[in-house]
């Protein structure tokens, strides 16, 4: 008679990727600033348990990528010289315009650097700024467009133009 050898589905790796997975909860927990009761009430939610120890696989799974859609955080980018009055409020738009398409300062840099021979925004001229102001308008259309987020917009461009589309 032949003995047929069992695998054990509770094995050391098994163990490791569990634990790995609760403290990346408990990652997520602290970097959200989350108390415990708030912690706890959504485990619940999520899971139907009230400790991430009493999480199986697919609840663990579920719990991780509801923190990880909520731990997203947005940077502000900023630039130096934004006290000059004449150039400061256009620094502060560029950087506001590079946060809202999820672009850092480097890109801005890249973009001086391409289109103005310059290594960096703050070393740009009013005239330059407003000329980067403007391609990056150009660039969050292209990619509303990309991503069909200016459907409404587009459809209100024609009504404007009138019946004839001109």
């Amino acid at each position: 008679m032949r003995v047929l050898k069992t695998v054990s589905t509770h094995g050391p790796r098994r163990d490791e990727s569990k634990i790995n997975q609760i403290k990346a909860i408990k990652a997520a927990q602290k970097q959200l600033g989350m108390d415990d009761d708030t912690y706890r009430a959504m485990l619940v939610n999520l899971a139907g348990v009230d400790s991430s120890t009493k999480l199986d696989f697919a609840g663990r799974m579920r719990v991780l990528d509801f923190l990880n859609g909520r731990s997203v955080r947005k940077v502000f980018v900023q630039f130096a010289n934004t006290d000059d009055p004449e150039r400061g409020k256009l620094l502060k738009k560029i950087g506001a315009m590079l946060s809202n398409t999820d672009r850092n300062a480097d890109y801005g840099h890249a973009m001086a650097k391409r289109m103005f021979k310059i290594d960096r925004v703050e070393w740009l001229a009013p005239k330059q700024l407003c000329g980067l102001i403007g391609e990056l308008e150009q660039d969050q259309r292209r990619r509303e467009r990309r991503n069909g987020d200016s459907t409404n917009n587009q459809s209100q461009r024609k009504n404007s133009q009138g019946p004839t589309g001109k």
